[in-house]
């Protein structure tokens, strides 16, 4: 049940990276800015890319963690969270 689960909102995150609905926390902006990468880096490794991880621990819930790459090649792991049926993303880092 948790895995089937777990997959249509992965399926949710990817359809919202495609329709340009992801939120992007304070962090994940400093963070891209860091890294040198923008939002459409992100939706793209968001897109394209695996689960890697599924975070339960914590009070604000669930945040899943997707690896991908952005059109240029550079990997990336991408930290996200529903919140309110909206995707937040929490962090972005490159790998």
């Amino acid at each position: 049940m948790v895995r089937r689960r777990t997959s249509r909102v992965i399926l949710k995150i990817k359809q919202s990276a495609q329709d340009g609905g992801l939120l992007f926390s304070d962090h994940a902006r400093r963070e891209m800015n860091d890294d040198q990468c923008d939002e459409a880096d992100v939706s793209l490794a968001v897109q394209k890319g695996v689960l890697i991880a599924r975070q339960t621990h914590g009070d604000r819930g669930t945040r899943y963690v997707i690896r991908g790459s952005t059109g240029e090649g550079r990997e990336m792991e991408v930290v996200c969270r529903m919140a309110g049926g909206e995707v937040r993303i929490v962090t972005v880092y490159r790998v």
